[in-house]
């Protein structure tokens, strides 16, 4: 599976192009046209719902949404963190997180500020579930979205 965290002696790095999530909210989801059409009978409006099993990136992407401002425009974020990954060394990172104990205190950190940002209408679940796996549903194709409801 995915990893920035080398976890085998025989993984193979593969560089792929990356984005800044909080930058792509800010750029994506603030000011976009809502469509006018609805999928079922869902109360309040549009919702924004994140998935983050990002594989011990949580650590630094849910701080840099958090401080950023971004992730209060997210209704539901569902996550799963990883200390068993630990030690964590990233590039460009500046929080030590070299045993589990200190992973762990940063977790707990993260999902403290997340429940008590009362101005932010962000709601953390965490869990993973990936049941989409055995849905039997195939994987939505590009040209299976009909362009006129969006």
């Amino acid at each position: 599976g995915f990893s920035l965290v080398k976890r085998k002696p025989n993984s193979k790095e593969e560089v792929v192009p990356m984005i800044r999530l909080s930058d792509w909210i800010k750029n994506e989801l603030i000011g976009r046209i809502i469509p006018t059409t609805t999928y079922g009978n869902y109360e309040g409006g549009p919702k924004v719902v994140m998935k983050t099993d990002i594989e011990a990136s949580e650590y630094a992407v849910l701080p840099d949404l958090m401080m950023s401002g971004a992730l209060c425009e997210v209704n539901v974020a569902f996550g799963e963190f990883h200390p068993h990954f630990a030690p964590i060394n990233q590039t460009g990172q500046e929080i030590d997180l070299s045993t589990a104990v200190k992973v762990r205190a940063l977790q707990h950190g993260i999902k403290q500020v997340i429940q008590g940002a009362s101005m932010c209408k962000t709601r953390f679940i965490e869990g993973d579930s990936e049941a989409y796996l055995l849905d039997g549903m195939p994987y939505p194709q590009p040209d299976s979205i009909n362009s006129t409801q969006v």
